[in-house]
C-alpha cells in the first residue's frame, strides 16, 4: 500500500527575523485540524468598555459583538455633542475613522456592534470610552467567516489536532520568506482566495517566495 508523506513542521519557511521576533505562541481553535504552512486567521473579540476619568455621561453601553473588519487593539470612542441623542465618532486602533453614531441609536459599522443608551447623567462633548478587540484562537483562514478568522493573521508551523478541544501551538506572524508552493489552505478556497491570502502575508512582512 503506498504512503503519502505530509507537510513538514516548518517545511514551507526560507527565513525567519532574528531571534523569535517572526513566532508566537497560539492557541488554535476548538474543531481545528491544521497541516504545517496552512495560513490561519484569529478569532477577535469585542470587550467590555473602559469609560475615561472625568467622564459626565454615565448610560448603559451594550456590547452585542463583533463581525467582519474589526481590527485587535484599542477602539476609541468620542462625544462630539452633548444631550439625550450625543453624537459621538468610533476609531480604530490606528486612529482611522470608523464611522459616527448616536446615543440610543445602535452602531454597526467596520465589524464594531455597539448601543450606547443615554444616563442619568447625559453624555457630554468630550467624554470618552476605550472599547478593546482582543486576538483570541487561531482557525483556518477564510475570507467568507465574520469572526475575525477572515483576516490572514499568519502561518502554523506545526501539525496541531484540536478537534477535540483547543490546543497550544506556534505560528509566524510577522517578517518571514516562505515558500508560497508548500503554503496550505481551508479546503474549497479559489486559487482568487489564495492571492488574496498571499496579499495579507505580503501585509505582515511574510513574503511569499
Amino acid at each position: 500500500m503506498p504512503l503519502t508523506e505530509g507537510m513538514h513542521s516548518g517545511e514551507f519557511l526560507l527565513s525567519l527575523a532574528n531571534e523569535f521576533r517572526s513566532r508566537e505562541n497560539i492557541v488554535v481553535a476548538t474543531g481545528q485540524t491544521l497541516q504545517p504552512g496552512t495560513v490561519i486567521g484569529f478569532l477577535t473579540a469585542l470587550n467590555a468598555p473602559t469609560a475615561a476619568s472625568g467622564n459626565v455621561g454615565n448610560g448603559a453601553i451594550t456590547v452585542h459583538g463583533i463581525g467582519a473588519g474589526a481590527r485587535v487593539g484599542n477602539y476609541s470612542v468620542v462625544f462630539t455633542t452633548t444631550g439625550a441623542t450625543a453624537a459621538f465618532t468610533v476609531r480604530a486602533p490606528d486612529g482611522a475613522l470608523v464611522g459616527t453614531g448616536a446615543v440610543g441609536t445602535r452602531f454597526t459599522n467596520g465589524g464594531i456592534d455597539i448601543t450606547i443608551a443615554d444616563g442619568a447623567a447625559d453624555w457630554t462633548a468630550g467624554d470618552k470610552l476605550a472599547f478593546p478587540v482582543a486576538r483570541g484562537a487561531a482557525k483556518a483562514w477564510d475570507p467568507a467567516n465574520s469572526d475575525g478568522s477572515e483576516t490572514v493573521g499568519g502561518i502554523i508551523i506545526d501539525y496541531c489536532d484540536a478537534s477535540a478541544g483547543a490546543k497550544r501551538s506556534a505560528a509566524v506572524v510577522r517578517d518571514a520568506t516562505v515558500n508560497a508552493r508548500h503554503l496550505m489552505y481551508k479546503s474549497g478556497l479559489t486559487a482568487a482566495n489564495k492571492e488574496t491570502a498571499k496579499t495579507g502575508l505580503r501585509a505582515l512582512g511574510i513574503i511569499p517566495d
